[in-house]
């Protein structure tokens, strides 16, 4: 089926994606080095330009997460939207027939009144540099691949989690594994994840279809669930008691705020969900991981100290 040219293959995303790749698809992979000149080199070939000239498409996974401290918008451009748009034109010049660029849900405005993202409303003015340099990103590549012979598609995943995984869901994950009663009975409000099994089964999606446009699209699980349900199946997996006591969000609200961590619980209580309903229906594709069977690869392996987890790379 040819060669794929991937970046970021160090990290979890990246990681994983090699491992599918090669146990699910005919694809034969060529890993590319970022460099401290914002361009890459790829190892065994001469030159990038070489290395792309073997190839069908390129997924750019590397960048700067936004939970790698908050940095610079300098920074998170330089990581984020320069390093893509180098590497696009590397792509342009060597005639790749497909870049698929990972960006983020952050990269759009999240309407939490109406609870519910713009799938074509990119944020400038995100309250995080990391969200304004994914946007950047998928204006500077609209312009750079328009009327060129290799296509772009954009991906905005949501919160990644899988085997592994650190940051957010990893704390989550050690809290609903104790052993002690739980006081998110009472809500109901939902959140988008996303495992990664099912984004790296949507990368190869996205590079095989001729469906797509270069508009950009969420990608999920196909299950928005609340902290209730996802501690209900975590412990029915791990054949522990549920334990969930029914309290206000009103009174969860105050002793948070007592407590010092408001915005983490925040996290819970807030309902944040993004549709993977048009990249489903323009590339033919739905998630071959339930909810259930991806919780239960990520709960099969005990969690590591979280200083010897690899950084996530999405978000």
């Amino acid at each position: 089926m040819g060669t794929v040219a991937v970046t970021g293959a160090s990290g979890f995303v990246g990681q994983n994606f090699l491992s599918y790749v090669e146990k699910g698809s005919s694809y034969k992979v060529i890993t590319l080095t970022r460099r401290p000149d914002l361009s890459f080199s790829a190892q065994g070939f001469p030159s990038l330009d070489v290395a792309l000239s073997k190839c069908v498409a390129v997924v750019h996974l590397a960048g700067k997460a936004h939970n790698n401290g908050d940095g610079s918008y300098q920074e998170y451009y330089n990581a984020n939207t320069k390093l893509a748009m180098n590497l696009a034109k590397a792509a342009i010049k060597a005639k790749v027939r497909k870049f698929v660029y990972i960006s983020s849900v952050k990269a759009c405005r999240y309407n939490f009144a109406m609870q519910q993202p713009s799938e074509d409303d990119l944020d400038y003015e995100f309250e995080s540099s990391y969200g304004r340099s994914k946007a950047a990103a998928e204006q500077e590549l609209r312009e750079i691949c328009s009327g060129t012979e290799t296509a772009l598609v954009i991906l905005r995943p949501c919160l990644v989690y899988g085997p592994g995984v650190k940051a957010n869901f990893a704390s989550l994950l050690k809290l609903i594994r104790i052993p002690v009663p739980l006081p998110f009975g009472a809500i109901k409000d939902e959140r988008s994840y996303l495992y990664v099994g099912n984004l790296c089964d949507g990368i190869l999606r996205a590079i095989e279809s001729d469906g797509l446009d270069d508009s950009g699209y969420f990608i999920s699980d196909s299950d928005d669930v609340s902290i209730a349900r996802l501690t209900k199946v975590i412990r029915n997996r791990l054949g522990k008691p549920v334990w969930l006591i029914p309290v206000p969000k009103s009174l969860l609200r105050i002793g948070a705020r007592i407590l010092g961590f408001s915005a983490q619980m925040e996290k819970f209580l807030g309902s944040e969900t993004y549709s993977s309903k048009k990249f489903q229906i323009h590339a033919k594709w739905h998630p071959p991981f339930s909810l259930e069977l991806a919780l239960q690869e990520t709960i099969a392996q005990p969690l590591k100290p979280e200083s010897a987890l690899r950084n996530v790379a999405l978000r």
